[in-house]
C-alpha cells in the first residue's frame, strides 16, 4: 500500500519531469495497468519520465524514446 501512496503522490500536480525507480515492483498486475495508462496520460500532457526497472517491461503498455540501458549495452530506441 505504501509503494501505491508514493506512486499517486509522484502524479499530483504538474512537474516537467517524473523519476519513478522501480515502480511496477511489489504491485499487483491491475495496479501496474492503471501506472502504465497514468503514464501515457502524463506524456500526453508534454511530462518526461526515466524510469529505472530491473525487471522486463512490456513494450506495449509504455512507450519509450531516447536511450535505453539494458544488461550493461545501451539500446536506442525512438
Amino acid at each position: 500500500m505504501i509503494k501505491k501512496v508514493s506512486l499517486t503522490l509522484a502524479f499530483i500536480g504538474k512537474p516537467k519531469l517524473i523519476l519513478l525507480d522501480e515502480p511496477l515492483i511489489t504491485i499487483d498486475t491491475k495496479a501496474v495497468d492503471i501506472i502504465c495508462m497514468l503514464i501515457k496520460s502524463k506524456q500526453d500532457e508534454g511530462i518526461s519520465f526515466i524510469i529505472t526497472s530491473h525487471q522486463t517491461l512490456q513494450t506495449d503498455q509504455l512507450i519509450f524514446t531516447g536511450t535505453l540501458l539494458a544488461e550493461n549495452k545501451t539500446l536506442s530506441r525512438a
